[in-house]
């Protein structure tokens, strides 16, 4: 009976002591990148096609809307408590999308779900964004896979790797975004480059 007591006493006294913690709440960041201003009219010189953007695409441990950062070579960490508000693959093809029909170097420019036929289909695929925090307070690495597909050939035009780094200005998750978008901006700029450049390059009959 003592010896029951006695735990009893024991158990009571470290719940008095315990303390709750509460859980720090989930934030949700966006990735952005500014759209430029679009002309009221598109431009003499663009290509009379329709270009096709298909879904960008992810490698698997960018598929959801984890942050990810990384401290030291092959090591992948998240931010715990702080999310993109939608997955980055998402929202870089909405971004291309938008930079793309502002641009004007096509005619007009479709999400291949819409059921619009295009000759040219630009295929992404997101293979990297990770704050890398060493040395503090680190710099975001983005990379773009592209291939531009003319749909009549069936052949690839051209094929590239974009890549873009960014100093980080704060170590933390809001200072990854501010610095993504950033390195976004650069990237989708540097697309619209190689699109020029890929097409006037190319043997295809463009203004048939």
């Amino acid at each position: 009976m003592k010896f029951f007591s006695a735990c009893l006493l024991c158990v009571l006294s470290v719940l008095g002591g315990c303390t709750f913690t509460a859980r720090q709440p989930e934030t949700m960041l966006t990735l952005d990148a500014p759209v430029c201003a679009a002309p009221e009219r598109p431009s003499s010189g663009s290509i009379p096609e329709v270009l096709i953007i298909a879904p960008t695409q992810a490698v698997s441990w960018l598929s959801g809307r984890a942050m990810v950062f990384s401290a030291a070579p092959g090591e992948l960490r998240s931010y715990q408590f702080s999310f993109w508000a939608e997955t980055p693959a998402d929202r870089i093809n909405f971004l291309m999308m938008s930079r793309l029909e502002c641009e004007h170097l096509f005619q007009s420019v479709s999400d291949s779900n819409a059921g619009v036929e295009g000759r040219f289909t630009l295929v992404s695929e997101l293979s990297n964004l990770v704050h890398i925090t060493r040395p503090e307070p680190g710099l975001v690495l983005l990379e773009l896979r592209i291939q531009l597909v003319d749909s009549v050939s069936r052949s690839v035009v051209a094929r590239t790797t974009l890549s873009r780094q960014e100093l980080v200005q704060r170590f933390d998750a809001n200072g990854m975004a501010v610095a993504s978008g950033a390195a976004l901006n650069g990237l989708l700029a540097d697309l619209v480059v190689w699109l020029r450049a890929s097409l006037a390059a190319s043997s295809h009959e463009l203004r048939k």
